[in-house]
């Protein structure tokens, strides 16, 4: 919600918001890890599987190491016309 419709401005919804989000994610998660757990996986699909893994973790590292290139969450000002009050 806060994605589309902007920041909560209430604390305790904010909390309440995050703690529901992260009960969602951690059900479907653990649903997902007991079907993956059934599933045979081929040579070529663990493949795949571990490729994507390093891909995300070099990815993951990168952007937490670096400095973005355009900083998205702080404010720009491109000329006198939008001047922060």
């Amino acid at each position: 919600v806060p994605a589309l419709f902007g920041q909560i401005h209430v604390p305790i919804a904010e909390v309440i918001y995050s703690n529901l989000i992260l009960v969602i994610c951690l059900y479907m998660t653990v649903s997902m890890e007991n079907n993956f757990s059934k599933i045979n996986w081929s040579k070529s699909g663990k493949a795949v599987i571990i490729f994507f893994f390093i891909i995300s973790c070099v990815l993951y590292t990168a952007m937490t190491l670096n400095k973005p290139a355009i900083e998205l969450f702080e404010y720009h000002s491109h000329g006198s016309e939008n001047t922060r009050q």
